[in-house]
């Protein structure tokens, strides 16, 4: 592997050498060459359009250098041009009419400039000069596209710009195989992306992106449509398709493009409708993985004034992944995209444009990528400190107490081959849940005096044996050696993964020349997306064989059958259900670890969403429906003078419903022990907790009611996906309802000072109300009845709405700049610029955890909210162009002071998200250099710190303690919201009291109750400050640990409410956020006979080390500094339109870790990774008519 890895390498390194070898070795042959190719004309195919993206087409086919100089492009429309001829005929053709002109400066570069009768507003490189006659020959010039972009919501040259921003037409995206959002960081200096944890990701702009989790959260990077911004969209998913232009504005851009854009801008222009022009092509592409891919358009003139124009997309292909247990690849693809768009002029001074895109998934797609965990091992000793001062080293025999201290996973470096482990299971409060649920919380000798263990009723009339038990000492949730795959793309789930989304955008957009110089614009936009996504929660398959049933035989005298309760989960006797794991009860106390009882294995529950299992199971599904609605009018000049302005406002409503679940046969078997025996011997109700009719004629109504006991939701699972069922306490449903209504009025102001300088004023004010609908989290939840006296919650069917909680802000934001356009005798043009803007995004509400009576629990709460973030950005920045065009060089310094950047963590079961403070800082260089019309070079540099503020801080899930030696993290019951941390003195003194040494079932009362510190009931299970601990399960155990030994700490008082110490952040720096980024890119060239020509390209990415979170722990917290390297090449015939392309993505077939999530403290804190798409090969054929 390391040779073959090795090999490649030497493969990329060696062609990318011979690109840039033979660009520079051949620079006198291809001047020649461009000589002739000049002379005898080429074919150039231009629609009337807009002139600027005319003037853009221009240069893309044909490689001249044109700029507007002085003018600005927007509001005028070229005339078409076909057909065979010179660049200059061309540019004459499209100028027809528009009262401009071009010519030649000294370095062969292509001009527009005003008509001689019209004035110059702007700085000429020379004095304006009549129009030139047509060339007959291509000057040996540089092929670097002067690219028009609406960063400014108007069409402008991007180096008249003064704001950092980065554009590509499909040609560039396509030879860099840029196919989406994810792949964008590449070729964008101070660019990060990585796939989030549920189903959005996380794309960010010098340090600043999405780590908040909300359904009310908004990215700091607004992604726009066609100049509209979308809350929901696809960015991650969906391919690249039928595209005339991808701009990426880095810094703050709220003034003009509203909301949400603290970071920057991702804006997609799709083509639109074209008329006078028919127009259509179509490729095909085959490629490893099995991938098929097919794209296509079509452009159909309707009359003089109306166009139609659809273009498809759909990319199917095998998965990245493999599945040990199923024995299927996975994360695979399947999905289309299609649009249509509609233009209608029926006059000069009216445009309409109609857009539908449509999206759709279905498929074997991964949200998340592996598990990784370094095992945290059982502890068999505790170290401590007595009452005197004296240092005490306790050995743990108890099972309770060691389970207790179990930490599932350890803060270790993701990249260690440690992490590749399981979580403990032991540890989980899940663990000791079942095992006491279900008859092993028993005392070491049960004579058959007082009430017996859980799961067993002896009286005169029956003797059930309800134990179907976990075996103590062993992990349920292990796998053979506690060791996976150390391929980041070999899982082993029992459960393949399903994705499926859909998304449709329609859009309106209208244009008004109201006069000359004066445009209305109005932009109407409506979205509806919706997501479902399930995979294996584990991504690990358990050993199995969990469930157990005692072998035949009486029980003080009477025969041994399974309880009512548990025979229609499992069986009426184990002939019914398989030879079955049993810890064998012989009346004289517990035989002793599960080897020595002698009983095989075997056994299956059946599980109503998940089937029949024979080992423990969770799978989550994460679903989402959102809608959109957004109107925009825009006011534009374009007039001669010295100012132009932009005013609009706009309006928005986003709606989204967001469920994510949790079904695990734990959980399921719990709620049907939890539930007791009598619901199905009264006749009242059924095994799922549905009345019966019995139940519902009144028979025993006054003890039982419909939501007593924790309703078992009975629908299989493809129901729940598809919306029946839903309302079961038999598993995690976590829902969050919220509604965002914002509108803003706006403007930017533009005032030339001077022919060479200009001033920029702009003002923004947003009008931000976020509406949420709480629901809480319900998992075995059931209210107080007699066979669960102890049971906390306030219903025990269905998820209660509580009442709308509304939240509002109103906010002021804005721009300033200057920028300078020098005559310098180095330069052919040249912006200076600097710049201040203030940003600002929305705060919103944390998820609800789940419902607690209030009588009987009180949990320490958490803020509700979430505060907003605001950024002032100070940049300044120059842009130039040199050598006749052939090089550009841009550059760029910014400073951010950063307010409340919002970042969410996963804490007591549900996400919470917290504010920070921060500074930012950094540089950024972009350049091409075209020496010839063949050969080109293009790098960028990002260069990026980032710096948590002062006396900022948070408790760290993964580190407690802070590592005080003189503290211990304990695990709580499964009703308790949070793992807590509690002093090792406390715990020391109990475990020294209750465990008997030498035993292996020993006094339980100290050692279980170590889970009752966690500080969140009052009256069950849990410390009564003032009191004592207060120790009263329904098993009928009630004693006071001061009759023990008296103890004066109280958990209330421990820091944080026992959440523990709080990390400091100071100086830390920001999640995903390089120190610094490359790229370079080299292409050449290659002119053939008849017509054709043969591109190479070679492109390698690289970013530094950065940190997966606040905390910046090490070495857990490091993601390692990755690369990525690219290779294409593309032989083209203009004359026939024929484009054939190979490429290798990912050359190296790299699996860097590119961003992380830590799970929940219940299921051990593992660590969810992800990387990214392996190599790649492909070979498509494009054909356009």
């Amino acid at each position: 592997m390391k040779s073959h890895c090795s090999s490649l390498k030497g493969l990329f390194l060696a062609s990318t050498a011979a690109v840039l070898a033979a660009g520079l070795a051949t620079t006198p042959a291809a001047a020649q060459a461009a000589s002739g190719a000049s002379a005898q004309g080429r074919a150039i195919t231009i629609p009337a359009q807009p002139l600027g993206a005319a003037v853009q087409a221009l240069s893309e086919q044909t490689d001249a250098v044109v700029i507007a100089a002085g003018v600005r492009l927007n509001g005028r429309r070229s005339a078409a041009v076909s057909g065979a001829g010179t660049v200059e005929q061309a540019l004459t053709t499209l100028l027809r009419g528009t009262g401009l002109g071009w010519r030649r400066d000294v370095n062969g570069a292509y001009v527009i400039a005003p008509a001689a009768d019209e004035p110059v507003r702007r700085r000429q490189t020379t004095a304006p000069a009549a129009l030139s006659a047509p060339q007959q020959a291509r000057p040996d010039v540089a092929a670097l596209e002067d690219i028009v972009v609406t960063a400014r919501r108007m069409e402008e040259r991007i180096i008249d710009v003064p704001v950092a921003v980065s554009a590509f037409s499909a040609e560039q995206l396509d030879e860099r195989k840029i196919e989406g959002g994810a792949e964008l960081l590449r070729v964008v200096p101070n660019v990060n992306f990585s796939k989030d944890n549920f189903t959005g990701y996380n794309f960010s702009i010098r340090g600043i992106g999405a780590k908040v989790l909300a359904t009310t959260a908004d990215p700091g990077v607004a992604v726009s449509f066609n100049n509209t911004a979308l809350l929901r969209n696809r960015l991650f998913e969906q391919e690249y398709f039928d595209v005339q232009r991808l701009e990426v504005l880095r810094g703050p851009q709220g003034t003009l493009y509203g909301r949400n854009a603290t970071a920057g801008v991702v804006n997609l222009l799709p083509n639109l409708p074209e008329l006078e022009q028919f127009s259509m092509d179509a490729q095909w592409e085959v490629g490893n993985h099995d991938s098929r891919r097919a794209r296509g358009m079509i452009n159909i003139p309707v009359g003089d004034t109306l166009a139609v124009r659809g273009a498809f997309a759909v990319t199917q292909r095998d998965g990245f992944d493999y599945n040990t247990v199923t024995d299927q690849n996975v994360n695979g693809r399947d999905l289309w995209s299609t649009r249509v768009g509609v233009l209608w002029e029926p006059t000069e001074n009216f445009r309409a444009n109609f857009l539908w895109e449509r999206f759709r998934e279905d498929d074997d797609r991964a949200r998340t990528g592996k598990m990784l965990c370094t095992r945290g091992e059982t502890p068999e000793s505790l170290a401590w400190t007595a009452p005197d001062g004296t240092a005490q080293t306790t050995p743990i025999f108890s099972y309770w107490s060691s389970t207790t201290l179990t930490a599932g996973c350890t803060p270790s470096s993701l990249y260690d081959d440690k992490a590749f482990g399981v979580p403990d299971g032991r540890g989980f409060p899940l663990t000791a849940a079942i095992i006491n649920f279900t008859g092993v919380f028993v005392n070491p000798v049960w004579t058959g005096g007082g009430r017996p263990p859980r799961g067993y009723t002896s009286s005169a009339s029956n003797g059930w044996d309800g134990t179907y038990l976990l075996p103590l000492y062993v992990d349920p949730f292990g796998v053979e050696g506690n060791r996976q795959s150390p391929d980041l793309r070999t899982i082993s789930t029992g459960y393949d993964p399903k994705f499926q989304a859909e998304n449709d955008i329609f859009q309106l957009n209208l244009e008004w020349d109201l006069t000359p110089g004066l445009t209305l614009h109005s932009q109407t936009l409506y979205m509806e997306d919706s997501y479902s996504g399930f995979q294996d929660f584990f991504r690990t398959y358990a050993t199995g064989q969990m469930y157990r049933y005692e072998t035949p035989g009486l029980v003080h005298g009477l025969p041994r059958t399974v309880a009512p309760t548990w025979a229609p989960w499992i069986g009426e006797s184990s002939a019914e259900v398989g030879t079955v794991y049993s810890m064998a009860w012989t009346g004289q106390g517990i035989c002793g670890p599960l080897p020595d009882c002698g009983i095989p294995s075997g056994g299956v529950f059946l599980d109503p969403q998940l089937g029949a299992t024979d080992r423990f199971m969770a799978l989550d599904l994460s679903q989402a429906e959102s809608t959109q609605w957004s109107q925009e009018f825009r006011l534009q000049s374009d007039w001669d003078g010295p100012f132009n302005f932009n005013l609009g406002a706009n309006w928005l409503r986003y709606k989204t419903e967001e469920n994510y679940w949790v079904f695990s046969n734990v959980f399921s078997m719990m709620a049907v022990q939890q539930n007791g025996g009598s619901p199905v011997t009264s006749g009242n109700f059924d095994r799922y907790c549905n009345l019966t009719p019995q139940g519902q004629a009144g028979v025993d109504a006054g003890t039982l009611d419909p939501h007593t006991c924790a309703y078992i939701d009975n629908t299989p699972l493809n129901d729940i996906i598809n919306g029946q069922g839903g309302d079961g306490h038999n598993y995690i449903r976590s829902t969050s309802i919220s509604q965002t209504e914002s509108w803003a009025v706006f403007g930017e102001g533009y005032w030339s000072v001077r022919d060479d300088l200009r001033l920029t004023l702009g003002l923004r004010f947003t009008d931000d109300t976020k509406t949420i609908t709480p629901v809480p989290t319900q998992l075995l939840a059931s209210t107080p009845h007699v066979y669960k006296p102890d049971a906390t919650g306030l219903v025990g069917r269905g998820y209660p709405r509580y009442p709308d909680e509304e939240m509002h802000w109103g906010e002021w934001t804005g721009r300033a700049a200057i920028d300078w356009k020098p005559d310098l005798s180095f330069t052919n043009d040249t912006l200076i610029y600097a710049s201040f803007s203030r940003g600002y995004k929305g705060g919103g509400g944390n998820p609800r955890d789940r419902d607690y009576n209030p009588n009987l629990v009180n949990v320490p709460s958490l803020p509700s909210r979430y505060d907003p973030e605001f950024v002032n950005a100070y940049e300044i920045g120059t842009k130039n162009s040199l050598a006749g065009g052939r090089l550009v060089f841009n550059a760029t310094g910014f400073f951010y002071d950063y307010r409340d950047y919002q970042v969410a963590q996963l804490i007591e079961r549900a996400i919470h998200n917290e504010n920070f403070d921060a500074h930012i800082w950094g540089a950024e260089f972009e350049t091409a250099w075209a020496p010839t019309r063949n050969f080109r070079l293009d790098a960028t540099v990002g260069l990026l710190r980032t710096r948590i503020g002062d006396g900022e801080e948070s408790v760290d899930v993964m580190n407690r303690t802070q590592g005080n030696p003189d503290w211990v993290v304990i695990k709580p019951w499964p009703g308790s919201p949070s793992t807590c941390i509690v002093p090792a003195d406390v715990v020391g003194r109990l475990i020294n009291r209750n465990d008997e040494v030498g035993t292996t079932f020993p006094n339980l009362l100290g050692s279980l109750s170590l889970r009752t510190l966690c500080p969140d009931r009052q009256l069950i299970n849990s410390w009564v400050p003032g009191s004592g601990s207060q120790f009263n399960y329904a098993d009928g155990w009630t004693d006071a640990w001061q009759a023990l030994e008296p103890l004066s700490y109280n958990p209330f008082d421990a820091p944080n409410g026992g959440r523990g110490f709080s990390a400091d952040l100071s100086g830390n720096e920001l999640p995903n956020a390089p120190r610094w980024t490359f790229n370079i890119g080299a292409q050449y060239r290659i002119e053939l006979p008849a017509g054709w020509d043969l591109m190479l390209r070679g492109d390698y990415y690289r970013q530094a080390d950065s940190w997966m979170r606040v905390y910046n722990l090490r070495p857990y917290d490091r993601l390692e500094g990755w690369g990525n390297a690219n290779l294409s090449m593309t032989l083209t015939n203009r004359t026939s339109d024929l484009v054939v392309q190979a490429y290798v993505k990912n050359v190296l077939d790299d699996t860097p870790i590119t961003d992380g999530f830590t799970g929940p403290d219940d299921l051990g804190n593992a660590t969810n990774v992800f990387t990214l798409d392996p190599r790649i090969i492909g070979v498509s054929v494009k054909k356009s008519f």
